[in-house]
């Protein structure tokens, strides 16, 4: 305010001193009018002031604003109820050791220091989600917007931060939702789907492992499948979690189960019932979060979700979770009845399958050892194991089947399976009996240990063992090994039985062949000294005394014809018998046949008619063995005929020779047309029966006929007579 002009002052010098005060007065009285102006704006701007903060400590955000080193200068009512922390707490405080978190710190100052030298902020005035610290240290996520500005010469920054955690917890539910409706639409099994919903369930909710537990057969929860990131995987957590096995109402997973409630933990290391506490320590795990996967009362499993930041769930996530385990306990429960319908028909084709190849096997049994090893491999188990009890009580094993690998024969030296061991204790019982990983078995392994059962009697025992990469067997995993088993033992005993039949029809072949050759040795004398005789040496005999001859020399032809049916026949079984083949004169070898057939025939008053086909077709085949079976056919049928007459023919057809014998013999029964040709069958049985023999003439001369190519067959009936037809190939095979 400029000073006012003054007249200069008369002479008089009262009136000089009355103008000064009149000027004083005037000065005096506009100070006043200005104090009373500035008085009036002091209040506009407190209450402006007022209002301001009014509105600042009113608003929803929170804001805070700070100098140029990041110390706080306001901090609104807001702030407070959102940080945990009072004005005058922070006041003076830096943004880094109060809200913000440790992670981002140094990113912090570096953009306030680029600021302030360059003018530019890549976060200014811009609304960007990031997360803020609480004062408990607990982290949650914010929408933060930051403007700078400058009062005097000092530049300060508002912040205005918006807690968005109802709305970030809103979508995660709702992606989690869209994740596991989307796991639960692609996956075929439960086994498939479970570890994949809980990898869905961490990535879009932020937890960093979850792990599903379901009952068991003792009825205990254990764990399933677990889903874990990459820094807690594979550090100790998850093998405890396999090794528990927890009751209703037992540690986190048990008290869901038992309360059908979802339940969080806000830091496991220090809650008084979770058995797992130490082992969670060692990671480093704090927050808890499980939730019942069932269908209305029917209880499913628990999905338990564990984080290594003190993670508070909201309000939201119990229920959203609630129902979510109702979707996905619907899905388990659907395919766990198809999973049963599935591997219900796999194992009907399998156990189809195993019948057949049992019914087609070889009777050899070492051979059938490997085929039942390699049939449950690998479709009952990784590996399987069979032990079979020996002549002296002990349990070996016999075969071992794994994988890809090469089968592993038993060694000569099997060391015994020692007492008290689970195989032992299986064949005592009879008791099949699961033997779970958790129960010290190497790599991680499952065994399933079933009896070997057959006829009655305990042959040994089964061991299936499932791999790391397989599901670990469970009770319900015993029913068709029991299946597997049954159907085994009994291949592995018909196997035995079989080696036994042989080795007795081995030794009895044996035994005929040297009492075979015992025999010919005095009956080749008795036929050269029938013959002398027949001849006149040493001096001719009277009529009646040859007849007697004759009739020994018969006797004689009658045994060795026996004897050779014997001798080929153990050939036949030892396969020794082999096939010379040379041209053959059809013609000659049906003359020679006759010649020795037909005394017998005209002996028994039987016509003995011969037609064969002239020229004779080119036959190549063996002839000793040729003539054996015609002799056999020609034999049998004077032998079974009393009257009528006997029918010899030849004849080619396409590219075989057909020799027929036909009679008018008794005939034979149309169910015996094949029995007929089994060894030592006879259709007169008994020791009454009429005809002699050793009932081994039509089996060796089928064989005979089957080495050479060739087929034999019967066509008969009773009381209409019989025909042999022998079928040869005009060359051999």
């Amino acid at each position: 305010m400029s000073s006012p002009a003054f007249p200069h002052p008369p002479h008089d010098g009262r009136d000089g001193d009355d103008s000064a005060v009149e000027q004083l007065r005037v000065q005096a009285e506009l100070l006043l009018e200005q104090a009373a102006e500035l008085e009036v704006l002091n209040e506009e701007i407190a209450g402006a002031a007022a209002r301001l903060q009014g509105l600042v400590d009113s608003a929803l955000d929170a804001v805070v604003v700070t100098d140029s080193s990041s110390r706080v200068l306001e901090w609104n009512h807001h702030a407070e109820t959102l940080f945990g922390w009072t004005e005058a707490e922070v006041r003076g405080r830096t943004l880094g050791e109060t809200i913000i978190p440790h992670r981002f710190r140094q990113a912090h100052d570096q953009g306030v220091r680029r600021y302030l030298e360059t003018g530019e902020g890549p976060i200014l005035n811009r609304r960007i989600e990031i997360s803020a610290l609480r004062r408990d240290g607990r982290e949650f996520p914010v929408e933060l917007t930051v403007a700078a500005a400058r009062w005097g010469s000092e530049v300060v920054f508002t912040s205005f931060i918006r807690d968005i955690t109802d709305r970030k917890q809103a979508e995660a539910h709702l992606a989690a939702q869209y994740a596991v409706t989307r796991v639960l639409a692609e996956t075929s099994t439960a086994d498939d789907a479970v570890p994949r919903v809980l990898q869905a369930l961490c990535q879009t909710l932020g937890w960093e492992l979850g792990i599903f537990w379901a009952e068991d057969a003792d009825g205990v929860l254990c764990a399933k499948a677990s889903w874990g990131v990459p820094e807690v995987v594979g550090r100790g957590f998850e093998t405890a979690s396999e090794g528990m096995r927890l009751a209703r109402g037992q540690g986190l997973p048990g008290r869901v189960w038992e309360h059908a409630a979802a339940e969080w933990i806000p830091d496991v290391t220090r809650h008084p019932d979770f058995p797992r506490r130490e082992a969670a320590a060692a990671l480093g795990l704090c927050a808890a979060f499980a939730f019942p996967v069932a269908i209305g009362r029917e209880f499913l499993g628990v999905m338990e979700f564990f984080n290594r930041r003190p993670v508070e769930p909201g309000p939201g996530l119990l229920s959203s979770m609630s129902a979510m385990g109702s979707d996905i306990g619907q899905f388990l429960k659907r395919k766990q009845a198809e999973e049963a319908v599935r591997v219900r028909e796999e194992e009907q084709r399998f156990f189809a399958g195993v019948s057949a190849t049992l019914a087609e096997s070889t009777p050899d049994f070492a051979e059938t050892l490997r085929r039942l090893a390699r049939l449950a491999v690998p479709f009952l188990a990784d590996r399987c194991g069979i032990y079979l009890a020996g002549g002296d009580g002990e349990l070996r094993l016999a075969h071992c089947a794994q994988g890809n690998a090469a089968d592993e024969p038993p060694a000569a030296d099997a060391v015994p399976v020692p007492p008290g061991h689970p195989l032992r204790e299986v064949m005592r019982t009879g008791e099949p009996l699961v033997i779970p990983a958790t129960s010290g078995v190497a790599g991680g392994e499952s065994r399933v240990v079933v009896p070997l059962r057959a006829r009655g009697r305990t042959l040994g025992a089964l061991t299936l063992t499932a791999g790391p990469e397989r599901r670990p067997y469970e009770a319900r995993d015993a029913t068709a090994a029991l299946e597997f088993a049954g159907r085994a033992a009994l291949a592995v005993d018909n196997a035995r039985l079989f080696a036994q039949v042989e080795e007795a029809d081995r030794a009895k072949s044996e035994f005929l062949a040297t009492m075979s050759h015992e025999l010919r040795t005095p009956l080749n004398a008795i036929q050269g000294y029938t013959n002398l005789l027949e001849a006149g040496v040493p001096e001719p005999l009277s009529e009646p005394v040859l007849q007697y001859v004759r009739r020994v020399g018969l006797s004689a032809r009658h045994l060795g014809q026996l004897i050779e049916e014997i001798l080929a026949y153990s050939r036949l079984e030892a396969g020794r018998e082999t096939v010379s083949a040379a041209q053959v004169d059809v013609g000659e070898v049906v003359r020679e046949v006759e010649a020795i057939v037909e005394p017998l025939a005209r002996e028994k008053g039987l016509r003995l008619m011969v037609n064969a086909t002239d020229p004779s077709p080119p036959l190549r085949t063996d002839p000793r063995k040729l003539r054996q079976i015609l002799l056999n056919l020609l034999g049998n049928a004077i032998k079974f005929t009393d009257e009528g007459e006997i029918v010899f023919t030849t004849r080619p057809e396409g590219g075989d020779v057909l020799f027929c014998v036909r009679d008018t013999g008794i005939g034979i029964p149309a169910e015996h047309l094949e029995q007929i040709f089994e060894p030592f069958w006879q259709v007169e049985q008994g020791s009454t029966r009429i005809a002699q023999g050793t009932g081994l003439g039509l089996s060796v001369s089928r064989r005979l006929a089957h080495l050479m190519g060739g087929t034999l067959q019967a066509e008969s009936s009773p009381g209409s007579g019989s025909t042999f037809i022998l079928r040869l190939p005009l060359a051999p095979p």
